[in-house]
């Protein structure tokens, strides 16, 4: 090496940036928005972990190659990160059985829709697509000293269905109508199961969802709708059955205007089951 000679170190390089919470669900950071802290975040080459972090209240993560930097939960530094290698940044078990607490039930936004992915248009939305039960974003590290900041990630409400109000109806045991249980509950979502909890007889269609109650008692359905990551919502309608009873066939009588005669108005119709009332 001649006298004079300058040796510059290839300069460092850093990658990442935020988490925070779609709170419209459009995929796009807006200034509202709130970040979300204590998720955990992995850098891969390939299959090996390279690097955790968790982010810090304001959302944030970096891994970095830096060797002067502190190193801190969020804010990772002094890693080998090569030029011209592909890394992915993982944000791991955003659904399934051992999902990130931190992540309650929200779920991940859709990606990518203010461009290719990790252009300079793309640093506003969410780069995450789903693999498996994590979220990645792969990327090429161009070279040293050209920082990528628009690897995010965003996350949305877990809108979860409804099974309704209850509901009720009373019919008789020889009615022919056929009832729409569903039309019997209301605020529901489309999409449950229809089961049938008590009673008997009559004709009960679960795919349709409805009821023929000729010949059957007082009898409970159930409405249960669930979807991936909520709890099953239910509700019940009940069909309140009675035994049809007949007033008989109508019959009549002749008197005199003057007539003092005391007309048992039971002995003119034929076939009445007792218990009704009369009127006039």
């Amino acid at each position: 090496m001649a006298a004079g000679d300058v040796v510059c170190d290839d300069p460092t390089v850093e990658v990442g940036n935020r988490i925070w919470m779609d709170t419209d669900g459009n995929g796009i950071q807006d200034a509202d928005e709130m970040a979300l802290a204590g998720i955990t975040v992995q850098l891969y080459n390939g299959s090996t972990l390279i690097a955790t972090a968790v982010t810090n209240s304001s959302g944030n993560y970096i891994f970095s190659s830096d060797p002067l930097g502190t190193t801190s939960s969020s804010h990772i530094y002094n890693l080998g990160l090569i030029a011209g290698t592909n890394y992915t940044i993982r944000v791991p078990n955003v659904q399934g059985g051992s999902k990130q607490t931190s992540l309650g039930t929200k779920i991940l936004t859709t990606p990518n829709l203010t461009g290719t992915t990790n252009s300079e248009i793309d640093k506003i939305d969410s780069d995450g697509i789903l693999v498996g039960n994590n979220a990645e974003v792969t990327f090429l590290l161009v070279s040293y000293g050209a920082n990528n900041h628009t690897l995010d990630f965003g996350f949305t409400a877990l809108t979860c269905p409804v099974a309704g109000t209850n509901g009720s109806t009373n019919v008789c045991d020889n009615s022919t109508l056929t009832i729409t249980l569903s039309s019997l509950i209301s605020g529901d979502s489309t999409g449950g199961v229809w089961s049938r909890v008590s009673g008997s007889g009559g004709t009960f269609n679960s795919t349709l969802g409805t009821f023929i109650p000729t010949g059957a008692t007082t009898s409970i359905f159930r409405y249960i709708v669930s979807a991936p990551g909520c709890p099953n919502d239910t509700s019940e309608v009940t069909v309140n059955v009675s035994p049809f009873r007949s007033a008989g066939t109508d019959g009549s009588d002749t008197e005199c205007d003057g007539s003092g005669t005391v007309i048992d108005l039971y002995s003119i119709i034929t076939g009445e089951q007792t218990g009704g009332t009369w009127s006039d």
